[in-house]
């Protein structure tokens, strides 16, 4: 099962790579990119290709430890929340207590 699972992905690897390579060699003109006000330089398509894929590559490795993270602090705020929550309410019942104890014996 397991080296199955490692073959399929294998080959679903290949087959993008092939396809960004043939589509690379029959795209070679260069094309710059703009966004916004900013413009790239003139890179040919496949360059283009692979660079975002590498830049998708990594994103995908650390996007989940960027998001694990911050979930992490969440906790770590409302557990720090709630541990005060449950120290002011013993506080609150051991003065009720003591108040029970100088209230008998008066």
């Amino acid at each position: 099962m397991i080296t199955s699972f490692k073959l399929f992905n294998s080959l679903i690897i290949t087959f993008w790579i092939v396809a960004i390579a043939v589509f690379s060699i029959q795209n070679i003109e260069g094309v710059s990119v703009k966004l916004f006000f900013l413009q790239s330089i003139n890179l040919p398509v496949g360059i283009l290709l692979a660079f975002c894929f590498c830049l998708g590559m990594v994103l995908q490795i650390v996007l989940p430890f960027l998001v694990q993270l911050s979930l992490g602090k969440k906790k770590q705020i409302k557990n720090k929340t709630r541990q005060k929550k449950v120290e002011y309410r013993e506080r609150e019942s051991s003065q009720e207590d003591w108040q029970e104890e100088v209230s008998q014996n008066w």
